[in-house]
């Protein structure tokens, strides 16, 4: 069943202003329940993305690629994580400081955010991103 809405410059307005919970599991308690910390991201406009190179390679490309570019592309998430995560707010030098996990999980999911435009869809795959983790 689908329901229909007229799209309006004030939604897709709206839209572009959204921020999303991006969950990022990082321990469990005594109980064995997931600690998670939430961050607030939003997606970018096509401007934004068109200075991440990353975004725009192939698999075969990223393979082809000499270190030195492997380098590049790594500085580009944490340009990308200073820019799309909205809280906290860090600059790219502090997600570089930060781990490594933390980032990479944050930058996979943040490129859900970017190409997913049902946010239902993306809150889902989040969640199937976390069940396959327990497994």
């Amino acid at each position: 069943e689908r329901k229909q809405i007229k799209a309006t410059k004030d939604l897709i307005h709206k839209r572009s202003k959204q921020l999303m919970d991006v969950p990022v599991e990082i321990d469990e308690d005594d109980e064995g329940r997931i600690i998670e910390a939430v961050f607030k991201a939003r997606r970018l406009s096509k401007h934004e993305m068109e200075k991440f190179r990353s975004f725009n390679l192939t698999q075969e490309e990223v393979l082809e690629l000499s270190e030195e570019e492997k380098d590049e592309i790594t500085s580009e998430g944490y340009e990308l994580l200073s820019i799309a995560i909205v809280d906290p707010a860090m600059s790219p030098e502090e997600w570089e400081e930060t781990d490594l996990a933390l980032t990479q999980d944050l930058v996979y999911k943040l490129g859900i955010l970017q190409n997913e435009p049902n946010d239902g869809r993306v809150i889902q795959s989040f969640k199937d991103l976390s069940n396959r983790l327990m497994m």
